[in-house]
């Protein structure tokens, strides 16, 4: 799937039971038809939904305090707002056409999680980090750049802290 929206990790309990979580609590939340695809890389699930990702996130918060029994099989949900292939040349010619959403007087932090690809991290994080004249903060930062890199596709958000969903 080259369209997702949102980027699901699960544990122990597995992809079926994963699945029948994501499914069930999107439709809980406004999402019938959502699409899921298993990622090629274990324990990650792609997900397509019509719901605004990061009301969304918002909206699992307030359910996971309210009724935490709901969760069980997933782990994190991150929203993923574009997909490119991972090369070093098209995740930079991404980041550089969203990184205005990084405003001037913002702190932020890169992080990349990479899985079954021989992309050069070290690369990467150098070319990124020349992209912005911004305070890079790892303590606390404002925003996030994440970088998803899932084979031969990556996953590129700038998010805020409360923007992830981890379960606990």
């Amino acid at each position: 799937m080259q369209d997702f929206n949102l980027l699901v990790s699960y544990g122990k309990r597995g992809y079926f039971s994963s699945l029948q979580e994501i499914e069930r609590l999107l439709k809980n939340i406004g999402d019938n038809k959502p699409r899921t695809e298993k990622a090629k890389e274990d324990g990650e699930i792609l997900v397509k939904t019509e719901l605004k990702t990061r009301e969304l996130i918002s909206e699992l918060n307030e359910l996971a305090f309210k009724e935490p029994s709901l969760f069980g099989a997933t782990t994190k949900w991150i929203p993923v707002d574009n997909i490119c292939p991972a090369n070093i040349i098209d995740i930079k010619n991404t980041v550089r056409d969203i990184k205005t959403q990084i405003q001037n007087n913002e702190t932020w932090n890169l992080e990349i999680e990479k899985r079954k690809s021989n992309l050069n991290v070290e690369k990467l994080k150098e070319e990124i980090e020349r992209l912005f004249d911004q305070q890079k903060s790892s303590e606390h930062p404002e925003k996030i750049l994440r970088i998803e890199i899932l084979g031969s596709i990556a996953g590129v958000s700038i998010l805020r802290k409360k923007d992830v969903f981890l379960v606990v």
